[in-house]
């Protein structure tokens, strides 16, 4: 006989089984957007243009190197050009009666020019190098310095005075201008002097001359020259001019006659020449020649001897 299967039944005091749903475990990263999750190794983060941020950092510090460059670059450059050489150059002009060797401007300039100094363009002292050529070079009417951009010499242009006449005095001879300033001493100078150019005065006054101090008045000098002027005007040859004591009166001997003349330098040249020629035609009309001078120091007067 077939038994009927008992079921099993369930133990004692053991509760029902739940069905409990798995719950997930809260994470700080589970409401933050993507934009805000830590970047992983293989994102490439961009910016809103959609331009990599890396490459825009990379494109930052280009250009702040390339300016730091730029500058520095700058820099060496302004240096370079600011710098100069120890040997500047002379340019002489003026006058061509007074020739001096322009090694002696050269070297000079160059001693100058030889401190720490004058060698940058910035802190060369110009108005010092120009009064110093000057004074070493009194026939000298100008000294410039100049410094161009382009160029690491420092360039001194130099102009000679105007001659005017030769003053003799002694066994020296002295150039002088048209304000009666002693230019220089011929016998002590290496400069190559025109002197049929000048109008030698001989100075027989016994007066002290130095170079680059006035020896006559620019009023004695202009009258010398004038007169000179009137007697190339008469064909009239200037033989010798003397300055005599005190410097006020000039005595002039002209070529082809016998005497000399007179003249008072603080008197119009023009005048005192047109009394002399007029003195001298009469004399000669009259047959009476002047056997010693005539005199015409004194205004429209005239004194023979």
């Amino acid at each position: 006989m077939i038994g009927r299967k008992k079921k099993k039944q369930q133990p004692v005091g053991r509760s029902p089984q739940i069905n409990r749903q798995k719950q997930t475990a809260f994470h700080y990263s589970s409401n933050r957007s993507a934009n805000e999750r830590p970047l992983q190794r293989n994102e490439n983060p961009t910016d809103e243009a959609g331009v990599s941020l890396a490459r825009l950092q990379w494109i930052k510090r280009f250009h702040t190197t390339t300016h730091i460059l730029g500058f520095l670059g700058v820099v060496v450059v302004a240096i370079y050009l600011s710098l100069l050489t120890l040997a500047p150059k002379v340019v002489v002009s003026g006058d061509a009666t007074l020739i001096r060797d322009t090694k002696e401007y050269s070297q000079t300039a160059r001693d100058m020019t030889s401190n720490i100094g004058s060698r940058n363009k910035l802190s060369i002292n110009r108005q010092k190098i120009s009064a110093d050529m000057q004074q070493r070079f009194p026939e000298l009417s100008t000294v410039s310095v100049t410094t161009p951009l382009f160029s690491p010499f420092a360039t001194i242009h130099v102009t000679l005075s105007q001659p005017a006449l030769l003053l003799k005095s002694g066994s020296d001879a002295y150039v002088i201008d048209n304000s009666g300033r002693t230019l220089l001493n011929t016998r002590q100078s290496s400069t190559v002097l025109a002197e049929d150019k000048l109008l030698t005065v001989n100075d027989i006054s016994n007066t002290a001359i130095e170079v680059g101090k006035p020896a006559l008045t620019s009023e004695q000098v202009a009258f010398i020259l004038e007169l000179r002027h009137q007697s190339e005007a008469k064909q009239l040859t200037v033989e010798s001019a003397s300055l005599l004591g005190g410097g006020g009166e000039l005595t002039v001997r002209y070529a082809g006659y016998p005497y000399y003349v007179k003249y008072n330098l603080n008197e119009d040249a023009r005048k005192s020449f047109g009394t002399f020629i007029a003195t001298k035609e009469y004399v000669e009309k009259a047959n009476t020649k002047p056997s010693e001078y005539i005199d015409v120091r004194i205004a429209e007067r005239a004194y023979v001897k």
